[in-house]
């Protein structure tokens, strides 16, 4: 309705008001979704390989990987998910907690490993839950069987037909190691750099010298309490592997000065 003076009328009518309510409803409501859809957000809708599994699972420790997968079925797929993706797994600092089934949810569907490490892991490492593993792995270039008792030559074995890049190997206080299955690791496994021998009482001259002569990039070599080792194995040692770093020998008795010098 128009006035005197050509001024148009600005008053709203009942319509016009109903209106207006009806949309400030629609936008309240809208405005409520997204605040609910914004509570129910959490850490498993962020994209899985490329922030999870990439930038935040690879900083918690296995336990607490562990841990993470008791919280739903989406975790546990999650972090079956990561294990399969994973190239480092390191038991050592949960050694003591972890049970068999643990260990083969863990390593099930893993083919990606290049450095395992289980150190201290006695309780359930066997060669029927080991050697699948590294079957399933023959990129692995670091592994530490440190205190494994339980373990036989099957393992050195089977390391030395599926892992031909392997470049560390430890297996410090098993007193299984056997001559036969180190002397086919050291003939197959051509990048060895660093082995670990220490308390393997089996072992002689004869192998080590196989060792040491397949090996001349060889830079650490603990022998520590292997008595039967001799003066023949530190004169190959010093005429074969020029760059050669750091020799362990506590306990060598038959070992002379000399030899040393």
């Amino acid at each position: 309705m128009e006035r005197g003076g050509g001024d148009t009328d600005h008053t709203f009518h009942v319509d016009d008001t109903e209106l207006l309510n009806d949309k400030l409803g629609e936008t309240h409501i809208c405005t409520d979704c997204c605040d609910v859809l914004e509570r129910n957000r959490n850490l498993l809708d962020l994209p899985w390989d490329d922030i999870l599994v990439g930038r935040i699972i690879p900083f918690l420790s296995l336990s607490e990987i562990f841990q993470l997968q008791l919280v739903s079925k989406l975790s546990l797929q999650l972090i079956r998910h990561y294990f399969s993706k994973c190239s480092i797994l390191d038991f050592s600092e949960v050694a003591h907690k972890v049970k068999e089934a643990m260990f083969h949810r863990a390593v099930e569907n893993s083919v990606c490993l290049r450095v395992l490490i289980l150190k201290n892991c006695k309780d359930f490492l066997k060669d029927e839950n080991f050697i699948p593993v590294v079957e399933q792995n023959p990129q692995l270039q670091k592994i530490d069987l440190t205190g494994c008792l339980s373990l036989t030559s099957q393992s050195i074995q089977a390391i030395a037909n599926s892992c031909p890049a392997l470049h560390y190997i430890s297996v410090h206080g098993c007193h299984w190691v056997q001559a036969p299955a180190l002397a086919v690791l050291a003939m197959n496994c051509e990048c060895l750099q660093y082995v670990d021998l220490t308390s393997c009482w089996e072992l002689d001259d004869e192998t080590i010298l196989v060792l040491i002569i397949s090996h001349p990039g060889l830079k650490y070599l603990s022998l520590a309490k292997i008595y039967g080792i001799t003066n023949v194995v530190i004169d190959m040692l010093a005429r074969t592997c020029s760059a050669f770093e750091h020799l362990n020998i506590q306990g060598c008795w038959r070992i002379t000065n000399s030899v040393i010098r």
